[in-house]
């Protein structure tokens, strides 16, 4: 599916064109600030978990990439703590759907895709 009619809804609620190359340079960057220089590949296995649909939200946007960095094991040295209160349980759901974090200690894991 092509995103290059879609809008975003930005915080403040004004909306504007979707930029897949926003997304990646804030990626980019969000890495460089911990000292994770991403290679092109990296970012691109990154960025191959991403799935976008028109008027999403920042928001939604930025937890999508938090999944997709967790998904491709950026996401510790990314976030450098634990979310809190109800965004810390969407992410674990999310994770646990993934199976990233183990359903019933809440330990993350490394389990492969279909494993």
């Amino acid at each position: 599916m092509s995103t290059e009619n879609f809008i975003i809804t930005k915080r403040d609620g004004s909306t504007e064109p979707f930029s897949l190359d926003k997304i990646k340079s804030a990626i980019i960057k969000a890495c460089a600030a911990v000292g994770e220089n991403l290679q092109a590949d990296e970012l691109q296995a990154v960025v191959n978990h991403l799935m976008f649909c028109n008027r999403m939200s920042v928001e939604d946007i930025q937890n999508k990439v938090e999944v997709a960095l967790m998904a491709e094991h950026h996401f510790p040295g990314i976030a450098g703590i634990e979310p809190m209160g109800q965004a810390a349980e969407k992410h674990h759901r999310e994770f646990q759907s993934l199976g990233l974090v183990d359903a019933h200690d809440g330990h993350a894991s490394r389990i492969a895709p279909g494993g």
